[in-house]
């Protein structure tokens, strides 16, 4: 084969190979990086969870419920979300959360699968016993077969001593008016809450006045 024709035969090899990559990449990845919300998981033993507007209650990892994430854009994992792009919401939306998105984080970025955890505490207010939603980057995680995918329920008992404040409005601050609240539960049966039972024991007795005391005058601004 002569000098001119080898190299002009080297070109289209070339060619042909680079078409071939760049076709198998195309076909087969169809990544977009955009989080799709069936796609992702997330999976927790759930429990009861109680938490503080000021961030210094239960976490995760000490009440063994740490969240596993996936984040997924339907053709694989995303890495490298960044911790600060992962947060939860209460799944009635009971929960006010302490900085928004900020209130809980995950610990690190996705990895190269697209997984991280939750392990930390919450700074909330409120109280949602239907659970928590793992959120996305905006992108609430969900469950089912699409199109009927639905948002995942993760199964905690979300409890905080401040559900209350001025014309029954949440304030972010465990003050007087949520203990005059928890005094009406206080020892009552008959008037029993289960946003008030902290321990989740179906009792709102001295243990949940101890829980409630170790907080007080905390809120989203500090504490005493």
């Amino acid at each position: 084969m002569s000098k001119g024709k080898f190299v002009a035969f080297c070109l289209i090899a070339a060619a042909l190979l680079s078409w071939q990559i760049a076709s198998v990449n195309t076909a087969t990845s169809g990544a977009s990086g955009i989080v799709d919300a069936c796609a992702s998981d997330a999976n927790s033993a759930g429990g009861c969870w109680f938490s503080c507007p000021l961030g210094d209650a239960d976490r995760l990892d000490e009440i063994g419920a740490i969240i596993s994430i996936h984040a997924d854009d339907g053709a694989g994992g995303i890495a490298n979300i960044p911790a600060t792009d992962f947060y939860l919401l209460g799944c009635t939306d009971g929960l006010v959360l302490c900085g928004g998105g900020g209130a809980i984080n995950a610990d690190s970025a996705s990895n190269a699968s697209g997984n991280t955890t939750m392990s930390g505490d919450m700074a909330a207010s409120g109280c949602d016993l239907d659970g928590v939603v793992v959120v996305i980057q905006g992108t609430i995680v969900e469950e089912g077969t699409p199109p009927n995918c639905t948002p995942k329920c993760l199964p905690f008992d979300a409890v905080t001593p401040d559900i209350s404040g001025d014309g029954g409005v949440i304030d972010g601050a465990v003050d007087a008016i949520d203990f005059g609240n928890f005094g009406l539960v206080y020892d009552n049966p008959p008037a029993y809450d289960a946003c008030f039972d902290y321990n989740c024991d179906t009792q709102v007795e001295l243990a949940d006045f101890g829980d409630f005391g170790l907080h007080w005058e905390h809120s989203c601004q500090g504490g005493n």
